[in-house]
């Protein structure tokens, strides 16, 4: 068996870790892996793929060829789109704060200050502003071709992340920001290992339901006193499950691709 990591060439640089580790778990469970961009990909074979790029479009090409995408290219094209995710939490009638998409550079008519802008295919806390006033708020779409708009929550500076492992709830983070409104453990957030509530778990499994999704994290905040769905992210990380010393989730992640095709 032979499968293909994707990641975009600065990613994998700053993934050389996860790379090597997944190549050792996969390995012990005779199954080969590659390390490749998505442009490169398209002319490759493979058994599966561990797609990293945030690509839709290479995974949605191998589904048609009949091998599987870890995670799939509906989780990967709807979790990198924060409006798409939005649209889907409303559908699914899941709390999430009301968003509207930015797509002429202007401030929607009756946004409400302080406010939060998001590109709409950021990660990890990045191209997360807050804005004071519409001044500014127009001052940081100059810099954005699509974005969304969300008022600021109730909590601002904290948020839980779950990270769900074929369709179950691994593990559960409280992040905590002591400066800015962002939590995100790579900008400094602090984290604690957090036991989920029943309705956060609902929810979690709900949405990795929903996306058939492998690997993903839930991420909440709470907004009126109820635990509100933030952002769902498809190349989630484990920097703060290793930082806290929780169980290694890629060893039963290797095990979860290993059952997929078949091993």
């Amino acid at each position: 068996m032979k499968g293909l990591i994707l990641y975009e060439k600065d990613d994998a640089a700053k993934n050389e870790w996860f790379i090597r580790h997944m190549t050792e778990l996969l390995g012990e469970r005779g199954i080969g892996l590659e390390l490749t961009d998505p442009k490169t990909a398209y002319g490759l074979s493979a058994d599966f793929i561990i797609n990293r790029s945030r690509c839709f479009e290479i995974a949605r090409e191998f589904e048609k060829r009949g091998v599987v995408c870890i995670n799939n290219s509906v989780t990967t094209e709807i979790c990198n789109d924060k409006w798409k995710t939005y649209q889907m939490c409303r559908e699914m009638s899941i709390p999430v704060i009301e968003t509207k998409l930015i797509n002429d550079g202007k401030i929607p008519e009756g946004t409400k200050y302080p406010c939060v802008l998001k590109s709409l295919g950021g990660h990890g806390g990045s191209e997360v502003f807050s804005a004071d006033d519409e001044e500014e708020a127009a001052g940081i779409l100059m810099n954005m071709k699509s974005a969304v708009v969300q008022r600021m929550c109730d909590s601002p500076g904290c948020d839980v992340r779950l990270y769900m492992l074929g369709g179950k709830v691994f593990a559960a983070v409280l992040r905590r920001s002591e400066a800015g409104f962002r939590s995100n453990f790579s900008l400094g957030g602090k984290a604690e290992l957090f036991r989920p509530e029943a309705e956060q778990i609902e929810i979690a499994v709900s949405v990795a339901e929903r996306l058939k999704s492998d690997y993903i994290g839930v991420d909440f905040i709470v907004d009126g006193g109820r635990w509100t769905l933030n952002e769902v992210e498809d190349a989630a990380g484990a920097r703060m499950l290793y930082f806290l010393g929780k169980e290694d989730i890629f060893e039963a992640f290797a095990a979860h691709i290993a059952s997929k095709i078949g091993l």
